[in-house]
């Protein structure tokens, strides 16, 4: 339950944080922060999908 508690409030904060930054950053700035989150996502993903031990999970 604490779990939820954290995650719900950290989405409620971070959602708070971007609409008050709204607009200030550059395009390329946006551009490089969401191809990083997408390598990170991708790199975690990879990762998990690795420590399987059931190969059909994966195809």
């Amino acid at each position: 339950m604490q779990g939820t508690l954290v995650n719900a409030v950290a989405v409620v904060v971070g959602s708070l944080v971007g609409i008050f930054l709204r607009g200030r950053f550059p395009d390329r700035v946006k551009s490089i922060v969401f191809q990083g989150i997408g390598l990170v996502t991708l790199f975690i993903g990879f990762q998990m999908a690795m420590k399987t031990g059931n190969l059909v999970v994966l195809f």
